[in-house]
């Protein structure tokens, strides 16, 4: 009787490590792309929480907000109305 493997069972093998190999890199990027998404919305909760405690410690009464663009967003002051030009702007991406 001869010792060995036929060449059937080492494409199964094969294709049962590739199978194993494609699954845990596709959980892994999943995992990655729930990392950045959960990081971004923390950072966007902080940011919003950030223009209301700093309007409602306003003393001069000036207003803070938040803009949001397709790729970035943007805590301005003072007022209620966003102007993309002015310095005081904190740009996000």
């Amino acid at each position: 009787m001869k010792k060995g493997f036929t060449l059937i069972e080492l494409i199964i093998a094969l294709a049962v490590i590739a199978l194993v190999i494609f699954g845990l890199i596709s959980a892994f990027r999943g995992f990655t792309y729930r990392s950045e998404l959960n990081s971004q919305s923390q950072s966007i909760i902080e940011t919003l929480r950030q223009a209301s405690s700093r309007t409602l410690a306003s003393e001069s009464a000036q207003s803070f907000g938040v803009h949001f663009e397709i790729n970035r967003y943007v805590l301005f002051y003072p007022g209620p109305n966003y102007n993309p030009s002015d310095p005081n702007n904190q740009i996000f991406n």
